[in-house]
């Protein structure tokens, strides 16, 4: 048995004794501990491990992107929350002990990676609830404890898994490695259609979907807005079609997420971002949604120019630049004691000098700038695509459009356009292929092994010698 089997073995025998509890804003899934099977591995990562998996049932039964990983506190969502609440519940208010007002840098930064796992979960059932067509939803999740690898750790670890919608076509990252091993270019039409998708679930995030406006009946207030923070092209997800077009598009990993309220905003830091927006690199770091669309923009460029991302030119001025807060030579008595009056007031060196806000620079020099920012477009582009994806990377983030009004441009433009004149399937080598399992790996003779104890409860005996 190699180490890949016994680690989806480990997990299957540990499960078999909780209660995985279902996302009750979704249907039910009917999965049980002891009713579990895994027939592959789709990925892994520093933090978590994917498989494939489904209820060991014969005949066609769903199938599910199964999502563990450890070293995790309690997920203290109370019995089923939100078992008692209909759809038109209170959404969590924005008060001042929630995300949305938490600011300090410091505070921020202690919450790990994998706490944010945790609140992946959380995001579904408190906010996302049924979902979107275009944004990966949580089917059920559970916990439980498990012996640690690591001796010198204790006994006992928490271990979280949760089951999300199986993307069978692996994400955009790996397509568009392939495509660019083969040195092939990804068709227009698919691009479209990734973009569209794309703006829609994050529209529908940032509660800016026209069609999924989602008011709390008794406050009358919008819900809280989601920014994702983390999408990227690894974070993209492909759903095959079951009629032979395009994958569907799914937005996943919602680990990063953070609330505000509508058209809310604030400075400090972000723990993990791969498509960090000028805003965030300058002083003041602004975060916000227009973050997100930022992001979809390097996605987009991402598809077009295979695995390149915009350039990052610094507009650049005759003047110095000097933040608010440094100190001035007259402020020197005002310093700490001990403070030498002979030694330089310059920036420590072994630190990357502040980078002024772009609203420092004049329209010249941000002009000047942005001309150096982009590729060349290939040929196959068409110029209404790379105008709308250089709308979603407009510099100046108060400039740039909101997820709302960019899915309305990128309607009017797939509109516009005549994208069976750019159709192309996508090849058949292009399609994602994960780590089967073969046979699949359950628990063994999980039917037969029940029926056996059941015999043996009046024979104790017997029982205590076939444990």
């Amino acid at each position: 048995m190699s180490g890949r089997d016994e680690e989806a073995i480990d997990y299957l025998q540990h499960m078999k004794n909780v209660r995985i509890r279902n996302n009750v804003w979704r249907p039910p899934t009917g999965l049980r501990g002891d009713n579990l099977t895994i027939d592959a591995k789709l990925g892994e990562g520093g933090f978590a491990t994917v498989f494939r998996a489904a209820k060991d049932i014969p005949g066609l039964t769903p199938k599910y992107a199964l999502k563990v990983w450890e070293n995790l506190p309690d997920i203290d969502l109370g019995p089923d929350v939100p078992d008692d609440l209909g759809d038109g519940d209170s959404v969590p208010s924005i008060a001042a002990s929630s995300e949305a007002d938490i600011t300090d840098d410091e505070e921020i930064k202690k919450r790990s990676l994998l706490t944010k796992r945790s609140q992946e979960i959380e995001c579904h059932l408190r906010y996302i609830k049924k979902g979107h067509p275009n944004v990966c939803a949580l089917e059920a999740y559970t916990q439980m404890e498990m012996d640690h690898t690591d001796p010198s750790e204790p006994d006992k670890v928490a271990v979280s898994a949760a089951f999300f919608e199986l993307c069978d076509s692996g994400t955009l990252r790996d397509l568009i490695d392939v495509f660019q091993s083969r040195n092939q270019s990804i068709p227009e039409a698919f691009i479209w259609h990734v973009y569209r998708q794309l703006v829609s679930a994050v529209a529908f995030l940032h509660n800016e979907h026209p069609h999924y406006k989602d008011i709390d009946p008794i406050t009358k207030k919008q819900r809280a807005v989601i920014v994702a923070i983390d999408i990227k092209a690894d974070n993209v997800f492909l759903q095959s079609d079951p009629n032979g077009g395009y994958p569907t598009v799914k937005l996943g990993d919602l680990g990063e997420a953070e609330y505000f309220s509508p058209g809310g905003s604030r400075i400090g830091y972000i723990n993990c971002c791969q498509c960090k927006p000028p805003e965030f690199e300058a002083a003041p770091r602004i975060v916000s949604a227009k973050m997100d669309v930022w992001a979809i923009g390097c996605v987009i460029y991402d598809l077009v120019h295979l695995g390149k991302s915009p350039r990052r030119p610094q507009p650049t001025s005759t003047r110095v630049y000097t933040p608010p807060d440094s100190p001035k030579v007259s402020d020197k008595e005002e310093l700490d004691e001990g403070y030498d009056t002979d030694e330089s007031l310059s920036p420590d060196p072994e630190l990357p000098p502040p980078r002024p806000p772009l609203d420092w620079f004049t329209a010249a020099e941000i002009q000047a700038a942005d001309k150096r920012r982009f590729l060349e477009t290939p040929q196959y582009i068409s110029d209404r695509l790379a105008a709308t994806m250089k709308r979603a990377l407009t510099l100046d983030w108060q400039q740039r459009p909101s997820s709302g009004t960019l899915l309305a441009e990128v309607e009017s433009a797939v509109s516009a356009s005549s994208l069976t004149e750019f159709h192309r399937n996508l090849p058949l080598w292009s399609i994602f292929t994960p780590e089967i399992y073969d046979p699949p790996i359950k628990l063994p003779n999980n039917k037969k092994w029940s029926k056996l104890k059941r015999k043996c409860r009046t024979h104790p005996q017997k029982w205590r010698s076939y444990k």
